[in-house]
């Protein structure tokens, strides 16, 4: 697919920025929830000091929440309202939403195992599935043949936005740290005065707008894709 000259990673982080700043009153109850759906996974950890069950609520509830998440991104930045349903989406397709979410991160980690490069290859090239899945209620492979077909000539652009998400996450302080190993580890907080408002810029600021420029990223990719098609 021929790569518009709007679809950029400058351009797509600065509309993601102007969409988060107007959208923020309507995004915000979303962001308020996804932090109160991780809540469970702190006590599961303080509970059974294993990871077992976090794995389990992360699969049955944390997964469908982020794909109807992925959703609200997308039609807030298409200045449209989004709503419960929409938040919930992962939830009424959710055997299609888990096989999505395992085979693009099973894809993903094959690939960083293998060679690291391919590995990232693999996630630009897929990283719209679970998009499409939410947002045209694609099937299984259908969902990983939309992303390709998007990301086609423009996984260079995509790059340095999925870097800069990969960085906050890392870089960031968290209040919860949890540390140890598989079966046995510890839950310790951190109310540090810098760890509560560099937790807060993350989860409220800086990860949302990363997000709404993957959301920005994706309408342009789909809109170039559907004006290539009607003047095909």
């Amino acid at each position: 697919m021929p790569q518009s000259k709007n679809d950029s990673s400058f351009t797509w982080l600065q509309s993601g920025w102007n969409t988060y700043i107007d959208m923020l009153p309507p995004l915000l109850p979303f962001l308020l929830a996804l932090e109160a759906f991780k809540l469970p996974n702190l006590w599961l950890i303080h509970r059974f000091h294993t990871y077992i069950w976090v794995v389990l609520y992360s699969l049955l509830i944390l997964t469908p929440v982020s794909l109807g998440l992925n959703l609200v991104y997308i039609k807030l930045h298409r200045r449209q309202s989004a709503g419960l349903k929409d938040f919930l989406r992962g939830f009424f397709v959710y055997p299609r939403t888990l096989l999505v979410s395992l085979s693009l991160g099973l894809l993903t980690l094959g690939g960083l195992i293998a060679f690291i490069i391919p590995g990232v290859i693999l996630y630009l090239t897929y990283c719209f599935s679970e998009y499409a899945l939410a947002d045209k209620n694609t099937g299984t492979k259908e969902s990983f043949a939309l992303s390709a077909v998007l990301t086609e000539n423009s996984r260079g652009n995509l790059a340095p936005v999925i870097m800069l998400t990969v960085l906050m996450e890392i870089m960031t302080p968290e209040i919860a740290g949890i540390s140890g190993s598989f079966k046995n580890p510890t839950l310790t907080f951190d109310f540090k005065l810098w760890t509560i408002i560099g937790h807060s810029l993350k989860v409220l600021v800086f990860l949302p707008w990363l997000s709404m420029s993957m959301a920005a990223a994706y309408n342009g990719l789909l809109r170039t894709a559907h004006n290539e098609k009607a003047n095909a």
